[in-house]
């Protein structure tokens, strides 16, 4: 631990909740996982902060067995169920209150393309984005394109789906998003936003 810190390090009510979760799997140092395995992973502090940023960033079940289980596929299994407790904690961001209807339509609708394409449990991004977008972007139109885009980025740099939304014409590239329309750069309108198809 870092000199500068107290040895009780104050930690947060929803990282003590993950700690006692973490704590109960044997997922703690000199700890063993519920299969027998002895857990050598990062210390149950960090580890609990770890997570708790995760769900902080509205993380999925399986991006918390990917953190539990540091990449380790054999671990997945094992991983998953205190990965669901610990779902139990997040709480989606409220979303942010706006009044105009362009703006509630599109966002709406972009929640839809998301269901509509696998990645429901990704919704809550809307929400983040969105937020985020509006503390500078007060344009409606210029506000649904960045959020949009933030989403469609995000979904891409984090590896959850690099081809987001899927050109159904060429699937190995994404569709761009302008004026309320998915399009594919080489081929013209594909759908409106909140009309796509899985």
């Amino acid at each position: 631990m870092n000199p500068g810190f107290p040895a009780d390090f104050l930690i947060t009510e929803r990282q003590r909740a993950i700690l006692r979760i973490l704590t109960d799997a044997g997922l703690v140092e000199g700890g063993r996982r519920t299969d027998g395995t002895p857990f050598d992973g990062a210390p149950a502090r960090g580890l609990a902060m770890m997570l708790d940023m995760a769900l902080s960033s509205a993380a999925t079940e399986q991006d918390i067995v990917d953190l539990l289980s540091w990449g380790n596929r054999e671990l997945h299994a094992a991983s998953r169920p205190v990965a669901r407790s610990i779902m139990t904690l997040y709480e989606p961001p409220p979303a942010p209150e706006f009044e105009d209807v362009y703006v509630v339509t599109g966002l709406n609708a972009l929640r839809r393309d998301l269901t509509a394409t696998g990645h429901a449990d990704r919704v809550a991004w809307v929400n983040i984005e969105a937020a985020n977008a509006a503390e500078f972007v007060k344009d409606p139109v210029e506000l649904v394109q960045k959020v949009v885009e933030d989403v469609q980025q995000r979904l891409q740099d984090e590896f959850v789906d690099t081809t987001w939304p899927a050109c159904p014409r060429h699937p190995n590239h994404p569709l761009d998003y302008l004026g309320g329309v998915w399009s594919c750069p080489r081929g013209g309108v594909v759908a409106r936003l909140g009309e796509l198809s899985k």
